[in-house]
């Protein structure tokens, strides 16, 4: 998936022949596209879920994957643990050197939990952990969270691994690259009109990284849990990566998703912290 440069360096993630004002008509194709694979994944229910818990396990490989990977301990079975529409997060480690350690963000405020002991609530957090988190439930709910944009437009087809995809750019502001704002360029299956695949740009960054810098997640085996298709395999490649199946940064591998098995309280043990919701430190994540 070939992503272009603009005049200030940054990536540009919309097609070529789409790097202009959209149209009326390319807006509104763009949010009904968007609006039917919310509705196809099933993400109109996830207003009705309070909290789900993600068993999983995340692999990244070689050095460039040392260097990258976003957890203390490596490929071990963890619970990611989300309330949806919000960054209230947290993630436990499951087996090994760190099983029974906890993480957790509650309204961007970073807290850490050994076995056996209270939450302790840090100034600094682990800016690896905190990013991880936020990016990771970001896309279990993106067409819900992408939904509330004010930038969505229809950018054309495109063939991609056989298949023809519909594509919906999305952003705030603007769709043209901004230095602190996110673009999306997300890839429609026609057939099931699920998101199969995401080109981003990262422009808020846990490592020191260039302004070119895109990366682009796979999701596959879509599995329903209650009416809601979730993608238990996802794949992120940087930059030019996405066509070779085998150079992923990190792999996510899902094995159980659980709606409601743990309450909101849980998520949320600093009693007097008020909840932010959607609301973000940055523009967008």
């Amino acid at each position: 998936m070939l992503v272009a440069l603009a005049s200030c360096g940054l990536a540009d993630v919309r097609p070529e022949a789409y790097r202009v004002e959209p149209t009326e008509e390319q807006v509104a194709k763009g949010k009904a596209l968007l609006d039917e694979a919310w509705e196809a994944q099933g993400l109109d229910k996830l207003a009705e879920v309070e909290t789900y818990e993600v068993i999983a396990s995340d692999h990244w490989p070689g050095m460039m994957g040392r260097m990258g990977d976003l957890w203390p301990w490596e490929r071990r079975r963890m619970a990611l643990r989300y309330i949806p529409g919000t960054f209230d997060a947290q993630v436990e480690s499951l087996e090994g050197e760190y099983d029974g350690t906890v993480y957790g963000l509650q309204s961007w405020q970073y807290y850490a939990q050994e076995p056996g002991k209270e939450v302790e609530f840090l100034e600094e957090g682990d800016d690896r952990i905190t990013f991880g988190l936020a990016a990771f439930q970001y896309f279990f709910e993106l067409a819900d969270r992408l939904k509330r944009t004010d930038q969505i437009a229809y950018a054309g087809s495109l063939d991609f691994g056989g298949t023809t995809y519909e594509v919906v750019m999305v952003s705030w502001g603007d769709l043209a690259p901004q230095e602190d704002v996110d673009q999306y360029r997300l890839l429609i299956h026609p057939e099931t009109k699920r998101i199969e695949w995401v080109t981003y740009t990262i422009r808020d960054n846990y490592l020191p990284a260039p302004a070119s810098l895109y990366g682009t997640i796979h999701f596959e085996d879509f599995r329903e849990v209650e009416g809601i298709w979730f993608s238990y395999k996802q794949s992120v490649y940087l930059n030019e990566n996405a066509s070779n199946p085998e150079k992923y940064a990190h792999q996510l591998t899902v094995r159980d998703i659980r709606l409601n098995a743990v309450s909101a309280a849980s998520l949320r043990p600093g009693k007097n912290i008020v909840p932010v919701g959607d609301d973000k430190p940055l523009a967008n994540p």
